[in-house]
């Protein structure tokens, strides 16, 4: 079998990168000029952010940066797609206090190294708060006697007063299902209500909502940090209970 047969066969190219016509093959890489454009753009912001910190530093002011870190580490918690575990976000951030005590000498790690610890530590204090808030939610709406403290009061806005009690009991509720405070409005004979009141009254309950347009205020995501686990109203007026 001859070389020209052999080409033709196995569709090789050429060593001189010559086709079979003798004209040399054109290799067009139209993607790399965007890309090269891309990553120096990218280039040129990190090191326009990287001389600003830098400014900052050297003026004192690396300090106020924690709580932008600690912030940063907030927001990364509520956007991950799962439930972190606690001990492993405490091992991460002592990990990394660990690793930029040991790089202490090297300025640029150290810094990189701390502000990856601020937003461990965040991550790891808003953990904390959620699992020291965690307590049972309503699971539907019904209506229910709920006996309680009244824990707070506030005027509600359609006239009459917002109560949150604390809950000693909801009707049909087993223990391990009742929210342990509800936020309930009194629109008829409310004025006289004062923190510390035992009340019993009817109403109607709900889980808290969620946000009313997507990215808006979670009234949900609030009212459990609140340690709220329902809300509603009252049908008339409250009576006082011997709890």
């Amino acid at each position: 079998m001859s070389d020209r047969d052999a080409g033709q066969t196995t569709g090789r190219v050429p060593a001189d990168g010559r086709s079979r016509g003798g004209r040399r093959l054109s290799f067009r890489l139209g993607g790399i000029g965007p890309l090269r454009r891309l990553s120096a753009r990218i280039d040129a912001v990190r090191l326009r952010i990287a001389a600003g910190f830098e400014r900052e530093m050297e003026a004192g002011r690396g300090f106020l940066w924690l709580p932008v870190c600690l912030g940063v580490g907030i927001v990364v918690y509520f956007a991950l797609p799962r439930e972190p575990s606690l001990p492993a976000l405490a091992g991460l951030t002592v990990l990394l206090g660990a690793m930029a005590w040991r790089a202490r000498r090297r300025v640029v790690l150290v810094r990189a190294l701390i502000a990856l610890a601020a937003i461990a530590a965040g991550m790891t204090v808003i953990k904390l708060r959620t699992d020291q808030a965690a307590a049972p939610v309503l699971a539907r709406e019904t209506t229910a006697t709920v006996t309680g403290w009244v824990a707070g009061v506030d005027a509600a806005s359609a006239g009459g007063v917002r109560l949150i009690l604390r809950v000693v009991r909801i009707e049909r509720l087993p223990p391990e299902a009742t929210p342990g405070l509800v936020r309930v409005t009194v629109r008829s004979k409310g004025q006289g209500i004062a923190v510390g009141d035992g009340l019993t009254l009817l109403a109607r309950l709900s889980p808290p909502s969620g946000p009313v347009i997507p990215g808006g205020y979670d009234f949900a995501r609030a009212a459990f940090y609140d340690g709220i686990g329902a809300i509603g109203f009252a049908y008339g007026a409250p009576k006082p209970a011997a709890i």
